[in-house]
């Protein structure tokens, strides 16, 4: 399938939660990083998560939110986007799947064209051309 419905609505976008995580894997995998150069015993990156709190993630997306602000909001179908002060896009929430029937709308159904009573029709050499 070219399209899923899940990517659309998140506009190809990471969800925020994703994104937080992504972020903190990077950094995490950066700061173990820099203790090897230093000649540091270090634990890799998957040792790393598992030993890590819960915690430690809500601390790291609290702090990453306060320093990279929401500066835009856009609507993406069943969602919303936000584009943060780092310029990064992320959709709010994960994306569903919108598999259903179309709701109704409200409007007027759209009909063929019907004279009403009482009125002729017109015929085409009846109207004047200028």
């Amino acid at each position: 399938m070219l399209f899923t419905p899940e990517d659309l609505t998140q506009g190809g976008f990471p969800h925020l939660i994703m994104h937080l995580w992504q972020e903190f894997t990077d950094d995490l995998d950066r700061e173990l990083k820099k203790r090897q150069a230093e000649g540091k015993q270090t634990l890799t990156l998957e040792q790393a998560l598992i030993k890590a709190p819960a915690l430690t993630f809500c601390e790291f997306a609290s702090n990453y939110l306060k320093t990279n602000r929401p500066v835009e909001q856009f609507f993406i179908d069943e969602n919303y986007g936000l584009r943060l002060s780092n310029n990064k896009t992320v959709a709010v929430s994960p994306g569903v799947d919108i598999r259903g029937t179309m709701q109704g709308s409200g409007a007027v159904p759209v009909t063929p064209g019907m004279p009403q009573k009482d009125h002729g029709i017109i015929q085409i050499n009846e109207l004047p051309v200028r």
